[in-house]
């Protein structure tokens, strides 16, 4: 089956790439995304980070137990997959209300649609 093509659409090389990269559009977006993402970055960097200081310098406060053999350096591992998911959708979340809008500026200024 051959790839749908639309009649409308631009050949890519038809554009000014370089134009495209200086614009202040194409910088906001790209600013904007590496801000959010090198925060999560470090957030979850630290947070992993001290999962390994916890069960390395400190294991008795690791092994305390919880609930019946669930102790705290269980629950801080598991908490590691929740946190990562919750990192996720809040890209996602952020990747709509904000980094759109400017993509759609970026877009526009190519003057594809």
């Amino acid at each position: 089956m051959a790839p749908e093509t639309r009649i409308d659409q631009k050949d890519p090389s038809d554009y000014k790439w370089d134009e495209l990269y200086h614009s202040p559009e194409y910088r906001t977006l790209v600013k904007t995304k590496r801000k959010f993402i090198i925060s999560c970055l470090t957030f979850f960097t630290i947070f992993y980070v001290s999962l390994l200081i916890l069960q390395g310098y400190f294991p008795h406060i690791a092994s305390r137990p919880l609930i019946g053999t669930l102790n705290i350096g269980y629950l801080y591992a598991l908490i590691q997959i929740p946190v990562a998911w919750l990192l996720c959708l809040a890209y996602v979340w952020y990747s709509r209300k904000t980094l759109d809008p400017l993509k759609e500026k970026v877009i526009k200024r190519m003057k594809i649609k």
